[in-house]
């Protein structure tokens, strides 16, 4: 799980398998923690962690925090998002839904491994994931505000 906030510029990753590290030495916990990092207490190789602090909770309230300031910065307060995918599966399928903002990232997750890097810059808002069938990030979302669910 990553966040990073530059000017006008929201990144976000989440990744399905647990996030949680740490030290075999001084017992600190670390999220997100890179592969072969150290403890910054006492320098020694992390290890993935027997139990999850939270990080996919983590990474999701700071997904729907950048989705938020994505709204305000567009400047429309609708609740409804069009989530349009090209490149998705191994069929590499292209399509669209329109679901409420505050339950969106449940379209962009699979049953399976997978990691989703969502941004937006200026007025777009978009993700990629990447997972088995889509191991390049094939897969790419664009997201659109919209009033309500058109039938």
């Amino acid at each position: 799980m990553s966040t990073e906030v530059k000017e006008k510029v929201w990144e976000v990753t989440l990744n399905s398998d647990c996030q949680c590290y740490d030290c075999p030495k001084c017992g600190v916990g670390f999220v997100g923690a890179e592969y072969g990092q150290k403890c910054d207490e006492c320098a020694v190789e992390l290890v993935n962690s027997d139990s999850c602090a939270g990080c996919w909770e983590d990474s999701e309230n700071n997904f729907y925090e950048a989705l938020e300031s994505w709204k305000k910065e567009v400047g429309v307060d609708w609740d409804y998002v069009r989530i349009s995918g090209v490149g998705v599966g191994w069929m590499r399928s292209s399509g669209y839904t329109e679901v409420p903002l505050e339950t969106c990232l449940k379209s962009l997750t699979i049953n399976g491994d997978f990691r989703i890097e969502a941004k937006w810059e200026e007025k777009t808002f978009s993700a990629r994931r990447y997972s088995h069938d889509e191991p390049t990030g094939s897969a790419v979302f664009t997201f659109t505000l919209i009033e309500e669910e058109e039938e």
